[in-house]
């Protein structure tokens, strides 16, 4: 207010006295020299934005009170925050049904509020759509649509001696070394969702293989699988114990690792580490495919790779210091590498497989599934991790899939419909499927488990309600520990069955 002279100043304070508001304290020099470094950090000499400061420094509040608009309306996408009163528990439900409303478009700055309300008042703020990705009218457009084609009505009000509103639950707060891995694997996609390959390339960090155990006693080797086509794997395996017998062998477990089918390798340290875990927390060998990527190697490579790695371990065997069970082997994955294992586990059990090798299970941790068809799922969940978006997801099948064909082709959409067959031969292994619940395919991996049922087939389905895309392979979510609880479980219990 400094524009105005001292009448009007006394003014404008005396109406927004009137109406319940009082004037926010001034920051104090010190304050408002560290705020005003903030923002200056975050960017360039040009005004321009360095993203990944902002993403780090950008720290979210959890709210229960998260509504997100219908599919259906011009609005998909969109949502908003209803921050609620709390009222003594002795008011009327008439008096909670009148407050006032305000619907709140944030600015740039960190300072939400420049007026505090003394009186309640229902808030409703809206998160509109950003540039550069979404430019000029894009924020207009929707949040008139918002208002508009959804009339806004008041939700329950929180009260002192009552339960909280019900509504679809805001992302978890992430740690932030888990933001910053993010950041990185964000700085390597562009806005359409396609890859920065010379990006990729520097910060896809190896690790070697080590015949010398680590600190858990976890040994590694790589084998050359086919030379021609450069198709290799790394074998994982905890201490041999003296005397082992066949009852004692290990099971094992054939893992193809995430990325879009175009990204990371069986020597990516994010994937050596997790293969690692899984060795010595589920007690199984580990063999990682190191299959061939898109876009150089479109469909079918992936499936061919991980098939003649499973007729190799019938006819070579795993190398001569690893005691393990070939006829107790579970193909497992994650993301793209969980739909290899469905697509793998269908050829071998349709085929004539060796006697020598026998599937126990497939383990399809958050299966890349899709189809042309926008499943609800993606639409609310687009933006609601920094893991994955739609626009990757579409890049991803462009590279994968053969050239013309759509987002309805075998390989992506398994299942037709809410109430389609998949293509599971009779011999289809026990699955166990891990769903996120703010995974944005996981509309496609529960109609898969629901398909995989109405064939008759066996079916363990793992949620866990907070998980974003890619939380297995990170050990400081909590959820990343019981996936590894859930996974010995399953290889334990359909080891035994085999066993017995």
């Amino acid at each position: 207010m400094d524009s105005y002279n001292q009448e009007q100043q006394d003014w404008v304070k005396a109406e927004l006295a009137a109406h319940g508001y009082v004037e926010c304290p001034a920051l104090t020099t010190a304050a408002a020299r560290r705020r005003c470094r903030g923002r200056c950090a975050v960017h360039r000499s040009d005004g321009s934005v360095c993203r990944l400061l902002s993403y780090l420094g950008d720290l979210h509040m959890s709210s229960a009170s998260i509504l997100s608009m219908s599919p259906s309306t011009p609005t998909a996408g969109l949502w908003v925050q209803c921050i609620l009163p709390t009222l003594p528990a002795t008011t009327g439900s008439t008096a909670a049904e009148n407050l006032p409303i305000v619907v709140y478009f944030h600015g740039d700055g960190f300072v939400v509020f420049s007026v505090v309300p003394r009186s309640a008042a229902v808030v409703v703020s809206v998160n509109y759509r950003l540039a550069p990705e979404h430019k000029f009218l894009i924020a207009y457009v929707m949040s008139v649509s918002c208002i508009s084609s959804n009339p806004v009505q008041h939700p329950p009000t929180r009260h002192m001696a009552g339960a909280d509103v019900t509504r679809r639950r805001s992302p978890p707060s992430l740690p932030w070394k888990v933001r910053l891995q993010f950041a990185a694997l964000s700085a390597a996609h562009r806005s359409d969702g396609s890859i920065r390959r010379l990006f990729c390339y520097l910060g896809d960090l190896h690790s070697a293989a080590s015949p010398r155990p680590d600190a858990a006693g976890v040994r590694s080797v790589d084998v050359t699988i086919d030379s021609d086509r450069r198709l290799w794997a790394r074998v994982f395996s905890p201490p041999a114990k003296t005397g082992s017998t066949a009852e004692s062998k290990l099971p094992v477990v054939v893992y193809f690792h995430g990325g879009g089918f175009v990204l990371f390798s069986a020597a990516s340290r994010p994937y050596d580490a997790l293969c690692r875990r899984i060795c010595r927390e589920v007690n199984a060998v580990v063999v990682s495919v190191n299959y061939r990527l898109s876009p150089e190697h479109k469909f079918p490579a992936a499936y061919d790779d991980g098939e003649a790695v499973l007729r190799y371990l019938a006819v070579t065997g795993l190398p001569a210091d690893v005691t393990a069970d070939l006829t107790r082997v579970f193909l497992a994955g994650d993301s793209a590498g969980g739909n290899i294992a469905h697509h793998v586990a269908t050829r071998w059990s349709s085929s004539s497989p060796s006697p020598s090798l026998r599937l126990a299970g497939v383990v399809l941790i958050q299966p890349f599934f899709g189809g042309e068809e926008r499943t609800e799922e993606e639409i609310e969940l687009d933006t609601a991790s920094p893991s994955l978006t739609l626009a990757r997801t579409d890049y991803y099948w462009r590279e994968f899939l053969p050239d013309g064909a759509t987002r309805d082709h075998e390989a992506a959409r398994v299942v037709a419909s809410d109430a389609g067959d998949v293509a599971a031969a009779e011999g289809f292994p026990p699955a166990m499927v891990v769903i996120g619940g703010f995974d944005l395919l996981k509309g496609w991996q529960a109609r898969y488990a629901a398909a995989l049922r109405r064939e008759g087939k066996t079916v363990r389905v793992v949620e866990f309600s907070d998980a974003i895309h890619g939380f297995y392979a990170l050990p400081e979510l909590a959820d990343s520990g019981k996936l590894m609880e859930e996974m010995k479980v399953f290889v334990q219990e359909h080891s035994s069955k085999l066993m017995g």
